[in-house]
């Protein structure tokens, strides 16, 4: 991915029974999907999972609650030094919490980046939609 912004961190998933894993994760920004953020956890480990969802609900969620359906991010009560990730859909969700200090540098290169990458590729964008328009 060239020109991407990448920023290894520490996630911990919450497991049952008030466990705890940690969990090495990697946040990425691609400014050919500049609206979104890649996250990786577990690098490393046969069980990795990515999601990719949009950077700004991270950013959102720094300050309250934000997202619905699959991705909701808020942070952690009684602190805003950690943010919770719940990622999944109802009796199948994954609880993330990760630091918000490393969650706030990312949003800050994807919230500087994302309006010039965003005018790189809306001609790239419009062409599809015509394409899309002619097929229907």
């Amino acid at each position: 991915m060239p020109d991407s912004c990448r920023r290894t961190v520490t996630a911990t998933m919450l497991l049952p029974g008030g466990r705890r894993l940690r969990l090495p994760a990697l946040m990425v920004y691609d400014p050919k999907d500049c609206l979104a953020v890649r996250i990786t956890f577990g690098l490393g480990r046969p069980d990795a999972a990515t999601w990719v969802f949009a950077w700004e609900l991270l950013s959102r969620g720094l300050t309250g609650a934000a997202g619905i359906g699959d991705v909701r991010v808020a942070p952690v009560a009684g602190t805003d030094a950690r943010l919770l990730l719940r990622l999944g859909r109802p009796g199948d969700i994954a609880e993330l919490e990760l630091d918000a200090a490393d969650v706030l540098a990312f949003v800050a290169v994807a919230r500087e980046r994302a309006p010039r990458d965003t005018r790189e590729i809306r001609d790239a964008l419009a062409g599809e939609l015509s394409r899309i328009r002619q097929r229907a």
